[in-house]
């Protein structure tokens, strides 16, 4: 016949083992919540920053002007 006390071992065992699994999947379904959870408050969260949009300056046409032109006088 088995031995009570290895019987008692082995069930402890088990126990543990069950207990610690489902802890881990308790952590990783937490984890993957939270994960999936800020992605769809980034998703759905309108844009933090927005960048102005650029306004298109001319450039003014140089008018003629009536300058002097130094010439070479031999």
């Amino acid at each position: 016949m088995i031995d009570s006390d290895l019987l008692l071992q082995t069930l402890d065992a088990s126990e543990r083992r069950r207990t610690e699994r489902r802890n881990f999947l308790r952590s990783a379904s937490v984890a993957s919540l939270a994960v999936g959870g800020s992605a769809l408050l980034a998703a759905c969260g309108g844009s933090g920053s927005s960048t102005p949009t650029p306004t298109s300056t001319t450039t003014p046409t140089p008018s003629p002007s009536s300058t002097s032109v130094l010439q070479d006088q031999d």
